[in-house]
């Protein structure tokens, strides 16, 4: 990233200018329980946690989805680079505290404001020899500190909409800056990566989403025995990663169902925990898992942090959230189809569309768009097991062929690191 085009320098200059309105923003944050005050000061770049001896990879993921990516990525490589430790960045508080129920011992900090001087404190402390970056959250100041320290950079699972694609395209410079100073970018769909590829970068000849293939998400077996033991025989469905505005539509659909069968149950897990108590309302005072109360009466809400696993083990049907409204952009299937759920999406996947398509196509998936028809699919796949064995299997294929991108990545990731290894370490 030795290139300083205009577009860069006007972004540094300007972040440089609002860092004291930073201030602000955060307090703000922190006063609606959206920054955890005790952690602050890593906003700023200022660590909390002392630096292990010797190498060092950093890996990124904004939120829940990016950064179970970046937790499975470390699993995979981390025998292949026994040498280093993880330090793990998110930006959001739900998607710390996933890392810390999935990784207790795991080394994680909130990722610093894109200031400059912010930036260059979390570089010059943590001083990594590897960063990889997932997706699609890149911060100019950030990746420029990090280049010019010497860290080697990767950005894996890249992923863009077509409107932040045109974007970029409207200022090449800029593109060829950022792009181009990624020692490695693995892309998750054809498209993006020729477009990458104008753009300068270095890109992995392995494309796909990589999320195809996470590993299953756990389940604890005495927490399942007694939600099977709760749920007995009753049909049950589960509503996963739910957002305001879908909860109404999913309430709407099981009324639906339960007058041909009055004992169903929903099981809604909302993306963000804390909406837990307004869709308890919402249900006439559902039980929720967040209280510790247990399964019963027709809604349940599991608001609580990374346990799925339990819940798509014991759902036959899922639905996944962020695709029912226009606001939607959809969410990642993969953890459903990994666990044998018959899998229903809504029609706004714009995250997720060239997946979507595959899995549709391939009959892996199906999509409904309001009350009337997600309640009738999920009817007729309570009904017809071969129906659900079908969607299943299908899933199972793209799952398969999936695993060959992350081989071929691994390969690539290995060699990086390497040649990480002459960057030296503190």
């Amino acid at each position: 990233m030795t290139a300083r085009p205009f577009g860069l320098r006007a972004y540094q200059g300007a972040t440089a200018l609002l860092a004291p309105v930073a201030h602000g923003v955060l307090a703000w944050r922190r006063a609606r329980g959206k920054e955890e005050s005790a952690r602050l000061q890593e906003r700023w770049g200022f660590p909390s946690l002392a630096r292990p001896a010797g190498e060092l990879v950093w890996l990124h993921g904004a939120s829940v989805g990016e950064i179970a990516l970046a937790w499975e990525a470390w699993r995979r490589f981390a025998p292949l680079y026994p040498q280093a430790q993880a330090l793990f960045t998110t930006g959001t508080q739900t998607s710390a505290r996933w890392l810390a129920m999935r990784a207790p011992r795991a080394l994680h900090q909130y990722l610093p404001l894109d200031s400059p001087r912010a930036v260059a404190r979390f570089i010059a402390y943590w001083h990594p020899q590897l960063a990889v970056f997932f997706e699609s959250d890149l911060w100019p100041n950030l990746l420029q500190a990090a280049k010019n320290s010497g860290t080697r950079l990767a950005l894996l699972n890249a992923r863009m909409s077509p409107r932040s694609l045109a974007g970029w395209a409207r200022w090449p410079a800029t593109a060829r800056a950022v792009f181009g100073g990624f020692d490695l970018i693995q892309s998750a769909d054809a498209a993006l990566a020729d477009a990458i590829e104008a753009f300068g970068g270095r890109v992995c000849p392995a494309f796909g989403n990589l999320k195809n293939s996470a590993q299953s998400l756990p389940g604890d077996e005495a927490q399942l025995a007694v939600i099977r033991a709760a749920l007995g025989r009753r049909p049950v469905w589960i509503a996963a990663s739910t957002h305001a505005g879908e909860d109404e539509i999913v309430l709407a659909a099981h009324a639906i169902l339960r007058q041909q069968s009055p004992d169903a149950m929903c099981i809604i897990v909302p993306r963000h925990p804390e909406r837990g108590a307004r869709i308890a309302e919402l249900a006439g005072k559902a039980p929720r898992r967040a209280l510790g109360e247990a399964p019963s009466g027709p809604v349940y809400v599991a608001d609580t942090v990374g346990e799925l696993g339990l819940f798509y083990r014991v759902c036959p049907v899922a639905l996944i959230g962020g695709a029912l409204t226009p606001a939607g952009r959809g969410h990642n299937p993969f953890e459903a189809l990994a666990l044998g759920c018959a899998t229903l999406t809504g029609p706004h996947v714009s995250s997720f569309q060239d997946v979507m398509n595959t899995l549709i196509a391939s009959g892996a998936v199906a999509r409904v768009h309001d009350a009337n028809e997600l309640a009738a699919s999920v009817a007729s796949l309570w009904q017809n097991e071969a129906k659900r064995a079908a969607m299943t299997a299908a899933a199972q294929a793209v799952l398969t062929q999936a695993e060959a991108v992350w081989q071929a990545l691994l390969t690539e990731l290995t060699a990086l690191a390497q040649a990480a290894r002459s960057h030296a370490t503190p």
